[in-house]
């Protein structure tokens, strides 16, 4: 259900979020773990939970990303040293050997029996990219079928949020993958291009985003979104089985500045608010709530609660309590969703949360000077809202 999108500086959090019952797994990422140190960080991972549900991304698809200046340490594995264009996935020989050295690094390196494809990221549905990006999962298939028989094969999938403006495209492109033989599921992640925007914030796309998740669950598929925030809420409801968040902004949100060279900077302390649906910031937003006698409406749901009351301004709360709260507040709300049987009632249920979630930043903005952040206020479930009204006129 909920993994954790692995990222800079894990500390001890997934190995406590897995053994607290917030998370089910986690999803590695080569550019953050040295090839030598992988496979002891999946096996503190199953010491934790011998069925965690452990997947690896090889994040192939930054060989084709020219602002790509910092790779992390994605160069120091043995499958990222070709091809270095898109166009020399034409041969067939490339793909074959891509396919192959990611797939059993996965295989023997890692000894993980999922799997997941090597991609390339696709910006138009109908473009030369996703061609490629078809090319190496048919390689990926026909390579665990020759090869690998007792792995299960996921399908890795980079998308540009563009990408879904196209509906006829992106249906043309559903009908290509889900008729594939021998592919358990999809990792998918959207590249968020319009910025660094923590969140969706265009419902048009965001409903086309969630037909596609609920046409590959209608074709017995399972879905895995990868770099998700709260946003994972509305992906679970209508039909992923699993949804990864982090703890950097780069770990909820995925664009190619991941692999820029990053900027720095100071980062606020946060409190995940269950009611909100929402991260705010703990002094500027949280403590004027609080010292107002508002603040019962929007904490109180997890074990680590504890820790930023009665006065969050000189409380204790690290980024590490920060994230473990918020895996487990979004945890519960998930279970509450997965309660129900069908994706109409689970948005329905949603759509309740979110009316509520809307009353509540209307009674604390009043306490509050300049009022709510945009990423911090109504504006992201707002988006929610009529992404599902979209969604369902589609």
């Amino acid at each position: 259900m909920i993994l954790a999108q692995y990222g800079y500086g894990p500390s001890d959090k997934i190995k406590t979020g897995i053994s607290d019952g917030s998370l089910t797994g986690a999803i590695l990422t080569a550019s953050d773990i040295k090839p030598t140190e992988v496979r002891a960080r999946i096996d503190e991972i199953r010491r934790e939970s011998k069925d965690a549900d452990i997947y690896f991304d090889p994040e192939y698809y930054v060989h084709f990303f020219p602002e790509a200046g910092q790779r992390g340490q994605l160069d120091g594995y043995p499958y990222f040293t070709y091809p270095k264009s898109p166009v020399e996935l034409a041969s067939p020989k490339n793909l074959q050997d891509a396919a192959r050295e990611v797939l059993e690094y996965q295989s023997k390196d890692l000894g993980l029996k999922n799997l997941l494809s090597p991609t390339i990221e696709v910006t138009s549905f109908d473009g030369s990219q996703a061609s490629y990006s078809l090319a190496l999962l048919n390689s990926s298939v026909e390579f665990v079928e020759s090869a690998l028989s007792g792995h299960s094969l996921f399908g890795s999938l980079v998308l540009d949020e563009n990408a879904f403006d196209n509906a006829d495209q992106r249906d043309n492109f559903l009908d290509a993958i889900t008729g594939l033989r021998n592919i358990e599921g999809f990792y998918l992640v959207v590249d968020q291009a319009s910025g660094n925007s923590p969140f969706w914030t265009n419902p048009e796309k965001l409903a086309s985003y969630l037909y596609f998740i609920e046409a590959l669950h209608s074709n017995k598929k399972k879905v895995i979104l990868g770099y998700c925030d709260s946003t994972a809420l509305v992906g679970l409801s209508v039909g992923a089985t699993h949804a990864s968040i982090g703890w950097w902004q780069k770990t909820t949100t995925f664009n190619r500045n991941r692999f820029a060279p990053s900027t720095g900077g100071r980062r606020l302390k946060k409190y995940y608010s269950k009611q909100l649906l929402n991260s705010i910031f703990v002094e500027k937003e949280l403590a004027p709530i609080v010292e107002a006698g508002l603040g019962d409406g929007l904490v109180g749901t997890t074990k680590y609660d504890g820790e930023i009351l009665p006065d969050p301004r000189v409380a204790s709360w690290s980024e590490r309590e920060a994230i473990l709260h918020m895996w487990a507040a979004i945890r519960s709300t998930a279970e509450e969703i997965f309660k129900l049987p069908d994706t109409d009632g689970r948005l329905r249920l949603l759509e309740d949360k979110i009316s509520a979630s809307k009353g509540l930043y209307e009674s604390t903005s009043r306490v509050l000077p300049e009022g709510y952040e945009i990423a911090t206020g109504p504006r992201k479930i707002d988006v929610w809202q009529r992404a599902i009204r979209a969604y369902r006129d589609r």
